[in-house]
């Protein structure tokens, strides 16, 4: 026991020394047993509080597993031949969970050649000639075409009107007429429409 003077206040430096625990799984540093479970339970002085350091030597778990999920694969009726006219077909397809479907696909659509009357001859006098073209849902029709015309101002003579709407009355077509090449002539949805007025005789 400790007096200190009167008007001050006894002061205690020590270091205490109390043991370390050390705890380990059964069978360290060797594997441990599969299936185990071990507890420990430790108390400290009263005012203290306990202190924990390890280290942990856990294995990692990884995952490693490609999907080989089947690749379905959809044609057209009769492919590679041709398909029937006036068809309409639908394929559905569902993917696992938390995975999204992906579609690689390759489409081969006819071609479509238009031409005047009696081509690569005479085109006849006094003639209107109308093309209209509906597209794939999701997709726009394209236009390339080669105009053998007789030039004439402001395209009064012989000319060809693109309606890129695919409107039939074609207000709002653009035209063209001479000796020209168009291409890439692209559909604002899809439909387009092209339609000639020929008044003279010449080749087209």
């Amino acid at each position: 026991m400790a007096d200190c003077p009167a008007g001050y206040q006894c002061r205690l430096d020590c270091t205490l020394e109390l043991p370390l625990v050390s705890i380990a799984s059964p069978n360290y540093p060797g594997s441990y047993p599969r299936n185990k479970v071990c507890r420990w339970m430790a108390d400290c002085p009263a005012g203290y509080q306990c202190r924990l350091d390890c280290t942990l030597e856990l294995p990692l778990c990884r995952l490693d597993c490609p999907l080989e999920l089947p690749l379905v694969s959809i044609a057209s009726p009769n492919y590679p031949g041709s398909y029937s006219r006036s068809m309409v077909c639908r394929w559905m397809a569902d993917c696992p969970a938390g995975y999204q479907c992906r579609l690689d696909c390759t489409l081969e659509l006819p071609l479509v050649s238009i031409a005047s009357p009696n081509y690569p001859g005479s085109y006849p006098r006094s003639k209107v000639c109308r093309w209209m073209a509906d597209c794939p849902a999701g997709y726009q029709c394209r236009l390339d075409c080669t105009l053998e015309l007789p030039p004439t101002t402001g395209c009064s003579g012989d000319r060809v009107l693109i309606s890129r709407t695919g409107d039939p009355q074609f207000y709002n077509a653009q035209t063209y007429c001479g000796r020209q090449k168009l291409t890439a002539i692209l559909s604002v949805n899809q439909s387009i429409g092209l339609e000639t007025r020929l008044t003279m005789t010449l080749l087209y």
